[in-house]
């Protein structure tokens, strides 16, 4: 009888750590792609189509930069996405191609193969030269305060 209520108790809590850990609502989820760049102060804002998500798996050779050049990101993000570079609208960046890097939260964002749309977001850049596009996130709810904030509101 005591073992069984040990039982319960311990999924009673671990089911509580796990709602408290899920997103809020859909108005809290977070996204990488932006509709409005009205308030966006980033240096760098493309349209990028997600390719292969490369995530923790080492690249396949055919692509042009080398894995060890991302070793570094592989522990910080827990998402990496190769992604083609459609069009550069604001900042420097020649490359057709661009590694996308995200840490998400229990609220996203998630990117993954076939994502589309305009990031804006910053460079950095390692020790190798290897470098990454660290995107702004924002929810629905970030974004209504920023446009609301852009108008003077």
């Amino acid at each position: 009888m005591m073992g069984r209520r040990i039982v319960i108790a311990t999924l009673l809590l671990v089911n509580s750590i796990a709602v408290t850990q899920a997103c809020r609502g859909p108005q809290f989820e977070f996204s990488i792609v932006l509709d409005d760049l009205t308030g966006i102060d980033a240096p760098v804002v493309m349209q990028i189509t997600i390719t292969k998500m490369l995530k923790n798996e080492r690249p396949q050779p055919d692509l042009r930069v080398p894995f060890d050049q991302y070793d570094q990101y592989v522990d910080r993000f827990t998402q990496l996405g190769f992604a083609r570079v459609d069009k550069v609208i604001r900042g420097e960046w020649s490359d057709p191609s661009v590694v996308i890097a995200v840490l998400p939260t229990s609220c996203g964002p998630y990117i993954d193969a076939g994502l589309s749309g305009v990031v804006a977001g910053s460079i950095e850049r390692n020790s190798h030269g290897g470098a990454v596009l660290v995107p702004v996130m924002e929810s629905e709810t970030t974004r209504a305060n920023r446009l609301k904030k852009a108008s003077g509101g």
